[in-house]
């Protein structure tokens, strides 16, 4: 897999639950061969991170950051950063956490269910679960995931 250098500025987009973003050229899809609105590993140090690579209305591409990446590279507003994307080959566009991996291949309805949600909803539910710090709490949350599923279900929003 490709890795491609670009150099990024970092703003801010202005608003209270938004934060930092990277602003790269329009052509970076192209340069890559990815399609627009694709997902990304974003390479920040010795670290990778699952991002969209979005296309602006004003044609420019974005990346935007959590607070947690910013703190932790010290990014900040008007930087210059050389960064390393590569294209994201993972199925969900994001790791799977191996707690909920066990949980759903003790429950084939279960399974069935997530794989017929939208990808953006599964990567919600994924970031949800892979956000804690403890495995207890991912099993917790993966349980927890499985009982939501079947509600949206009952409420008719799964299919």
């Amino acid at each position: 897999m490709s890795k491609y250098r670009f150099t990024a500025s970092v703003h801010d987009s202005g608003r209270e639950m938004g934060g930092l973003y990277l602003m790269l050229d329009e052509t970076v899809h192209t340069t890559m061969g990815i399609e627009k609105n694709s997902r990304v590993l974003l390479h920040l140090g010795d670290k990778a991170y699952h991002r969209a690579l979005q296309l602006s209305r004003n044609g420019y591409n974005l990346i935007v950051l959590n607070r947690k990446m910013a703190k932790d590279h010290g990014i900040r507003v008007g930087a210059e950063l050389e960064i390393v994307l590569e294209e994201d080959q993972s199925e969900f566009g994001m790791g799977f956490p191996e707690e909920f991996a066990e949980v759903l291949e003790q429950d084939p309805e279960g399974k069935d269910l997530f794989h017929r949600l939208s990808p953006g909803l599964q990567r919600g539910f994924l970031y949800y679960i892979s956000s804690a710090k403890g495995v207890q709490t991912r099993v917790n949350r993966s349980l927890h995931v499985m009982t939501r599923l079947r509600e949206l279900k009952a409420e008719g929003k799964i299919k």
